[in-house]
């Protein structure tokens, strides 16, 4: 019989995955040569503290 295999996924598993999709975003965005308005400017820099904070986090 056979174990089911459970995935978990976690809130550190979500902000990263959120940051690969944004950084991604900002890439298509510059390569078009859009303008950023304040706001994704805001967000990126949420994500870019939230997830340094996160790598801080797993070291200790």
């Amino acid at each position: 019989m056979k174990e089911k295999k459970e995935i978990v996924i976690t809130g550190r598993m979500v902000l990263r995955i959120v940051f690969a999709l944004t950084i991604i975003a900002t890439m298509v965005r510059l390569l078009l040569k859009q303008t950023f308005e304040k706001e994704d400017v805001i967000i990126i820099a949420l994500l870019v503290s939230s997830m340094s904070l996160n790598f801080v986090i797993d070291k200790k």
